[in-house]
Protein backbone atom coordinates (compact mmCIF):
# COMPACT_ATOMS: atom_id res chain seq x y z
CA UNK A 1 0.00 0.00 0.00
CA UNK A 2 2.94 2.63 0.55
CA UNK A 3 4.42 1.73 -2.58
CA UNK A 4 0.97 2.41 -4.39
CA UNK A 5 0.96 6.12 -1.87
CA UNK A 6 4.44 6.59 -2.76
CA UNK A 7 4.18 6.60 -6.37
CA UNK A 8 1.04 8.49 -6.82
CA UNK A 9 2.41 11.34 -4.30
CA UNK A 10 5.29 11.56 -6.03
CA UNK A 11 3.55 11.95 -9.16
CA UNK A 12 0.75 14.53 -7.51
CA UNK A 13 4.24 16.32 -6.10
CA UNK A 14 6.20 16.19 -9.14
CA UNK A 15 3.34 18.53 -10.71
CA UNK A 16 2.81 20.31 -7.89
CA UNK A 17 7.21 21.09 -8.43
CA UNK A 18 6.45 22.33 -11.96
CA UNK A 19 3.73 24.70 -11.35
CA UNK A 20 5.22 26.15 -8.58
CA UNK A 21 8.44 26.35 -9.91
CA UNK A 22 8.22 25.48 -13.47
CA UNK A 23 10.54 22.62 -13.26
CA UNK A 24 9.85 19.50 -15.38
CA UNK A 25 11.47 16.40 -13.16
CA UNK A 26 13.72 13.86 -14.64
CA UNK A 27 14.69 10.33 -13.45
CA UNK A 28 17.59 11.94 -11.53
CA UNK A 29 15.02 14.57 -9.95
CA UNK A 30 12.60 11.86 -9.41
CA UNK A 31 14.80 10.37 -6.65
CA UNK A 32 14.97 13.29 -5.01
CA UNK A 33 11.22 13.55 -5.20
CA UNK A 34 10.67 9.95 -3.98
CA UNK A 35 12.99 10.93 -0.58
CA UNK A 36 11.42 14.21 -0.43
CA UNK A 37 8.02 12.20 -0.09
CA UNK A 38 8.91 9.56 2.22
CA UNK A 39 10.52 11.93 4.62
CA UNK A 40 8.38 13.69 4.78
CA UNK A 41 4.98 10.98 4.51
CA UNK A 42 3.09 12.27 7.22
CA UNK A 43 2.23 15.95 5.48
CA UNK A 44 0.99 14.35 2.14
CA UNK A 45 -1.37 12.42 3.97
CA UNK A 46 -2.96 15.74 5.09
CA UNK A 47 -5.67 16.79 2.45
CA UNK A 48 -3.92 20.31 2.59
CA UNK A 49 -0.75 19.02 1.85
CA UNK A 50 -0.05 21.64 -1.38
CA UNK A 51 -0.99 24.78 1.48
CA UNK A 52 1.44 23.35 3.71
CA UNK A 53 4.49 22.61 1.02
CA UNK A 54 4.02 26.68 -0.04
CA UNK A 55 5.19 27.51 3.53
CA UNK A 56 8.30 25.40 3.25
CA UNK A 57 11.58 26.62 2.18
CA UNK A 58 12.28 24.51 -1.04
CA UNK A 59 15.81 25.68 -1.76
CA UNK A 60 17.99 23.12 -0.68
CA UNK A 61 15.50 20.84 -2.42
CA UNK A 62 15.39 22.60 -5.35
CA UNK A 63 19.37 23.13 -5.57
CA UNK A 64 19.30 19.30 -5.67
CA UNK A 65 16.78 18.62 -8.41
CA UNK A 66 17.93 21.59 -11.12
CA UNK A 67 20.31 20.61 -13.83
CA UNK A 68 24.04 22.02 -13.22
CA UNK A 69 25.92 21.17 -16.05
CA UNK A 70 27.11 24.24 -18.03
CA UNK A 71 30.42 25.32 -19.69
CA UNK A 72 31.56 28.69 -22.26
CA UNK A 73 30.09 28.90 -25.46
CA UNK A 74 27.76 25.75 -25.15
CA UNK A 75 25.49 24.83 -28.17
CA UNK A 76 27.50 27.39 -30.13
CA UNK A 77 25.38 26.65 -33.12
CA UNK A 78 22.27 28.06 -31.49
CA UNK A 79 24.29 30.98 -29.68
CA UNK A 80 25.55 31.74 -33.94
CA UNK A 81 21.69 32.03 -34.89
CA UNK A 82 21.31 34.16 -32.22
CA UNK A 83 23.99 36.60 -32.77
CA UNK A 84 23.70 36.40 -36.77
CA UNK A 85 19.77 37.45 -35.59
CA UNK A 86 20.91 40.37 -32.92
CA UNK A 87 23.21 41.58 -36.07
CA UNK A 88 20.05 41.82 -38.49
CA UNK A 89 17.79 43.43 -35.93
CA UNK A 90 20.63 46.17 -35.72
CA UNK A 91 20.67 47.03 -39.23
CA UNK A 92 16.77 47.98 -38.30
CA UNK A 93 17.25 50.01 -35.49
CA UNK A 94 19.59 53.02 -34.37
CA UNK A 95 22.49 52.04 -32.23
CA UNK A 96 21.46 54.37 -29.65
CA UNK A 97 18.84 51.46 -28.66
CA UNK A 98 19.63 48.74 -26.29
CA UNK A 99 19.89 45.51 -26.53
CA UNK A 100 18.61 43.45 -23.14
CA UNK A 101 18.96 39.81 -23.22
CA UNK A 102 17.66 38.00 -20.60
CA UNK A 103 19.28 34.16 -19.88
CA UNK A 104 16.81 32.12 -18.28
CA UNK A 105 17.86 28.58 -16.31
CA UNK A 106 21.78 29.66 -17.24
CA UNK A 107 22.95 27.61 -14.07
CA UNK A 108 26.34 28.90 -12.68
CA UNK A 109 26.83 32.05 -15.76
CA UNK A 110 28.52 30.51 -18.34
CA UNK A 111 25.89 30.88 -20.84
CA UNK A 112 25.16 34.53 -19.64
CA UNK A 113 29.13 35.89 -19.79
CA UNK A 114 29.47 33.83 -23.50
CA UNK A 115 26.37 35.84 -24.98
CA UNK A 116 28.51 38.97 -23.17
CA UNK A 117 31.64 37.79 -24.99
CA UNK A 118 29.86 37.38 -28.28
CA UNK A 119 28.25 40.67 -27.98
CA UNK A 120 31.65 42.49 -27.17
CA UNK A 121 32.61 40.94 -30.24
CA UNK A 122 30.51 41.70 -32.93
CA UNK A 123 30.45 45.56 -30.99
CA UNK A 124 34.00 45.50 -32.02
CA UNK A 125 32.53 46.55 -35.57
CA UNK A 126 29.08 47.89 -35.25
CA UNK A 127 28.65 50.38 -32.51
CA UNK A 128 25.31 49.24 -29.61
CA UNK A 129 24.52 48.74 -26.43
CA UNK A 130 23.48 46.16 -24.60
CA UNK A 131 22.91 44.13 -21.60
CA UNK A 132 22.96 40.68 -20.46
CA UNK A 133 21.14 39.13 -17.58
CA UNK A 134 21.38 35.47 -16.15
CA UNK A 135 18.65 33.98 -14.36
CA UNK A 136 18.71 30.64 -12.28
CA UNK A 137 16.49 29.08 -9.33
CA UNK A 138 19.43 27.68 -8.08
CA UNK A 139 20.74 29.51 -5.48
CA UNK A 140 23.96 27.76 -5.33
CA UNK A 141 24.32 28.42 -9.00
CA UNK A 142 23.75 31.88 -8.44
CA UNK A 143 26.53 32.53 -6.02
CA UNK A 144 28.91 30.61 -8.38
CA UNK A 145 28.16 33.03 -11.17
CA UNK A 146 28.40 36.45 -8.95
CA UNK A 147 31.66 35.14 -7.83
CA UNK A 148 32.96 34.52 -11.74
CA UNK A 149 35.37 31.84 -10.55
CA UNK A 150 35.30 29.07 -12.98
CA UNK A 151 37.32 26.26 -13.37
CA UNK A 152 39.08 24.69 -16.65
CA UNK A 153 36.47 22.41 -16.97
CA UNK A 154 33.89 25.80 -17.44
CA UNK A 155 36.03 26.25 -20.61
CA UNK A 156 35.95 22.90 -22.34
CA UNK A 157 33.76 24.36 -25.55
CA UNK A 158 35.93 27.08 -26.23
CA UNK A 159 39.01 25.97 -28.53
CA UNK A 160 40.03 29.76 -29.29
CA UNK A 161 42.67 30.59 -26.71
CA UNK A 162 42.21 34.19 -27.67
CA UNK A 163 38.58 34.83 -26.11
CA UNK A 164 40.31 33.34 -22.73
CA UNK A 165 42.92 35.34 -23.04
CA UNK A 166 41.13 38.44 -23.77
CA UNK A 167 37.98 38.31 -21.01
CA UNK A 168 39.60 36.40 -17.96
CA UNK A 169 42.55 35.99 -15.46
CA UNK A 170 43.77 33.35 -14.11
CA UNK A 171 44.37 33.23 -10.58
Amino acid sequence: IFNKFLVRITKDFSKYIQKRFGIVTDIKSNKQLEKFVTDNNKMFLLPNWEEKLNKIDLTDFINNITITETYFFRDRKQLNVMIADIRQKLKQVSNKEKINIWSMGCSSGEEAYTISIMLKEVQNSQSFDYQVRGFDINTKNIEKAEKGNYTSWSFRGLENNLLIQKYFKQE
